[in-house]
């Protein structure tokens, strides 16, 4: 049942605050827009334009205008405020919007309709004794490898506490340790918990900074918002079939965008690759290429003399690959673990997983590997390179980089680590800061540069 304060908050804010509320602008909308498409839409979202997508509490439908225009026509919307639905309808052109409640409208629905649920600052209002049914009835709701988004005032950030308690009908104040709770007690299969970047520079360094020096360890400390991502199940076909294509595509609007033809430690560790592949026993002369990008390695394999097959999920990095025009290599746009699962790759002798493994979380690393292990021909060789860094999470050390190869059945028979003198992609006037200021700079530019100077170089064989 629900309090009879927020009755009476609800009865004043539909009576009041609504009536009067004023209209987005065109500009609010156009910013808006554009933070939906560029984080949301293009980080979660499948590329397949012919999903179901709900949005709860979908207010003036501008989530939902985002989606429509990035070809997403299959929308829907549950809007309790009846202006929010005709503005919906008929500024926005969001036919499918119905005014009515979260709870009764999912009551009714037929399960496993959607292919995405979200939530933009809705969830907070929901008590304790109704999160738990309402979060049930999302998961029921989603297809068989279907995401539910959620975005929510962080309680675990002073800035998230203020918006929360702003509003006297915000319940819960949800950490990222809670959602992720909450999330599997509901049913999800597994559950991603993500902050938006930051675009202010001054806000970004100070929050960097205030990390490093009160050792914080929660990354999320600074975060006003969270966004979780709860997956209704988890199977092969789920792994690397997200929004990834997207947020990459976006990546590379810019050509070389990680600087790989003037980095001296990128040339360096091409090099010694090569060096390594070409003292290898290789059965078979065709290489599987993992993460191409744009074909900067790739053209170094093909002068090589070796046939090569080089993937990439981005289409962009692809179309701009093809542009080589390399005799001996066909580009193909697919996550990694759709082109292995769907292709016969036991005709490769070598497969390359060069700057790609860190990117999967730690289920999509498990499928991979799996379907990597089953599927590779015993007699192949698998390349895999990455920084190292044995204090990052987001690395492997390369202790255990080999134990988490081993379970997959592929031992080392090849190890090396490259390393280059100096920062590689790091302006000179940084390289100059005073050691005083060592430990802030540090905190500002992040270690990803830093460790960029040694890089580890395993290749591996099926035991």
């Amino acid at each position: 049942m629900i309090p009879d304060y927020k009755k009476e908050m609800y009865r004043l804010w539909s009576e009041h605050d609504v009536a009067t509320f004023p209209k987005p602008s065109e500009e609010s909308v156009r910013v808006k827009s554009r933070r939906y498409r560029d984080f949301f839409i293009k980080r979660f979202f499948p590329a397949q334009k012919d999903i179901a997508i709900l949005d709860l509490g979908s207010g003036w439908g501008i989530f939902l205008k985002s989606c429509l225009d990035e070809g997403y026509a299959n929308v829907f919307g549950v809007e309790v405020a009846e202006k929010f639905v005709q503005f919906s309808q008929e500024q926005m052109g969001v036919k499918n919007v119905v005014c009515g409640e979260i709870q009764s409208f999912l009551e009714s629905a037929v399960d496993e309709s959607f292919d995405i649920i979200t939530a933009f600052d809705v969830m907070e209002h929901f008590t304790k004794s109704e999160i738990m049914g309402v979060l049930t009835l999302i998961r029921k709701k989603l297809k068989k490898n279907g995401r539910f988004i959620m975005q929510v005032p962080n309680g675990g950030s002073l800035s998230g506490l203020y918006i929360f308690n702003s509003d006297l009908t915000h319940e819960i104040a949800f950490t990222d340790y809670l959602v992720k709770e909450l999330f599997q007690l509901a049913g999800f299969a597994k559950t991603g918990i993500f902050k938006e970047p930051d675009k202010n520079i001054f806000k970004k360094i100070i929050r960097k900074l205030a990390g490093y020096l009160l050792a914080f360890t929660n990354e999320f400390a600074f975060t006003t918002d969270l966004v979780a991502v709860g997956y209704a199940s988890t199977t092969q076909d789920h792994a690397l079939l997200g929004g990834s294509q997207g947020a990459f595509d976006d990546f590379f609007k810019k050509s070389d965008p990680w600087n790989l033809e003037k980095d001296e430690a990128e040339k360096t560790r091409y090099h010694i690759t090569l060096q390594a592949i070409e003292k290898l026993p290789l059965a078979k002369n065709h290489v599987l290429e993992l993460g191409c990008a744009e074909g900067n390695f790739t053209k170094h394999l093909s002068s090589s003399g070796y046939m090569v097959d080089a993937v990439d999920i981005s289409q962009t990095a692809i179309a701009r690959a093809k542009n080589l025009d390399l005799g001996n290599v066909d580009f193909y746009a697919s996550p990694a673990a759709y082109f292995i699962k769907n292709h016969d790759i036991k005709k490769y002798g070598l497969v390359l997983l060069m700057e790609t493994l860190y990117y999967l979380d730690s289920h999509d690393k498990h499928v991979f590997m799996e379907t990597l292990s089953q599927k590779i021909d015993p007699t192949a060789f698998l390349v895999v390179s990455m920084p190292m860094n044995s204090h990052d999470p987001f690395f492997f050390s390369p202790k255990n980089l080999v134990e988490f190869m081993g379970k997959y059945g592929f031992l080392p028979v090849v190890s090396r680590v490259v390393s280059v003198k100096g920062f590689a992609n790091i302006p000179m006037y940084k390289k100059v800061i005073p050691m005083a200021l060592r430990g802030a700079y540090l905190a500002i530019v992040g270690n990803i540069n830093k460790n960029r100077i040694n890089q580890q170089l395993f290749i591996f064989k099926k035991s």
